[in-house]
């Protein structure tokens, strides 16, 4: 009996960290794959996208916003590039937003190392030569915002664009309009 626990238990854990491979981490919180069809409820959204609104944080209003100007982005907008192996790419661009990262002090490192976890365990960067893919981590309590971007992505998202970025973003976030900020960043 004990050894039939023991095995049902371990094949638990490979689920659970099968599971976990796609998860992103913002803090201490989880945040789901959203182009996984079974985690778009969990998102807050529809179809998918690359957008997990986890708290309901844009409200469905917002989060449809939000998801549709980045559908547009990692659709219609094409990397030029001139040394050729990226030219013709398309970015991706994610966000995920959480009310608090669950943590007690949530640094901006934390924010950004939470996009970090968004590009690498959502599989952002469209193809793994381009690494192209920008991702954004919001928690509206902790008042941080994370921008992190793939290697070739430096190319036309610098460090100064994304603090330019974040700057354009604070009087929507200041003001609570979630949807705004994310749509204009």
């Amino acid at each position: 009996m004990r050894r039939h626990a023991l095995v049902v238990c371990a094949a638990c854990a490979l689920v659970i960290a099968a599971r976990d491979v796609f998860n992103a981490h913002i803090g201490s919180r989880l945040v789901p794959n959203p182009t996984a069809p079974e985690n778009l409820y969990a998102c807050g959204i529809r179809r998918p996208a690359f957008l997990c609104d986890l708290d309901g944080v844009l409200g469905p209003f917002g989060a449809r916003r939000v998801a549709a100007v980045l559908n547009d982005a990692n659709t219609n907008v094409r990397i030029r590039d001139a040394r050729g192996k990226c030219d013709g790419a398309r970015p991706n661009v994610a966000v995920a937003v959480v009310h608090s990262a669950g943590e007690l002090v949530f640094s901006e490192a934390g924010a950004v190392a939470g996009a970090r976890s968004m590009l690498d365990r959502w599989g952002v960067a469209a193809s793994p030569e381009c690494r192209n893919g920008v991702a954004i981590a919001l928690a509206t309590n902790d008042r941080r915002v994370g921008f992190a971007t793939g290697r070739h992505a430096l190319r036309w998202v610098t460090d100064d664009d994304a603090r330019a970025i974040i700057r354009d973003m604070k009087p929507y976030l200041r003001a609570r309009r979630y949807a705004a900020a994310l749509a204009l960043a």
